[in-house]
């Protein structure tokens, strides 16, 4: 939850200045406004990422004191330092489509992303638990990544977002 609210911040933000530069029908807008809240957005991710990494002593016991559960936490705790860099662009590119009102690529990358990405990879990896839980959400993220990253290439290319 908070690396999904360090991350999304920027989105929400990405989501107003871009739908503003659109309406101003404003290429270097929007070409500013994408670059800066990237910069920002991996900007945030890399601190979230370091603070996880260098805070995990003691971030984990703010939240129980049970052993068995830290135990648990910590066996799955580099999945959740990782977390911030592989959803990053999932998040910002979300603000972008939003902003553009592009809802049917995000829907379209989400569909792919799950019904070809997650549930296969989920499938063949449940005999390594929650490890294979893990596994398919970072490619889910990647898949929605790289979906809306093709997508915004061919629009920013093509001129298709004024």
């Amino acid at each position: 939850m908070m690396t999904s609210y360090a991350l999304d911040g920027f989105a929400h933000a990405t989501e107003s200045l871009v739908g503003r530069a659109i309406g101003r029908g404003s290429a270097v807008q929007f070409r500013r406004t994408t670059t800066a809240a990237g910069v920002w957005a991996l900007g945030s991710a890399l601190v979230v990422t370091a603070a996880l990494l260098f805070g995990g002593s003691w971030i984990l016991p703010l939240f129980t004191d049970i052993p068995a559960v830290l135990d648990t936490a910590n066996a799955f705790y580099p999945w959740l330092c990782a977390l911030p860099l592989v959803a990053v662009w999932s998040y910002q590119l979300d603000g972008v489509f939003i902003g553009a009102g592009k809802s049917r690529q995000m829907r379209d990358t989400m569909f792919v992303a799950t019904v070809i990405v997650f549930l296969p990879c989920w499938w063949f990896t449940r005999q390594f638990d929650n490890t294979g839980v893990w596994l398919s959400l970072f490619l889910w993220f990647v898949a929605r990544s790289l979906g809306l990253m093709v997508y915004f290439y061919n629009y920013t290319k093509n001129n298709y977002w004024l």
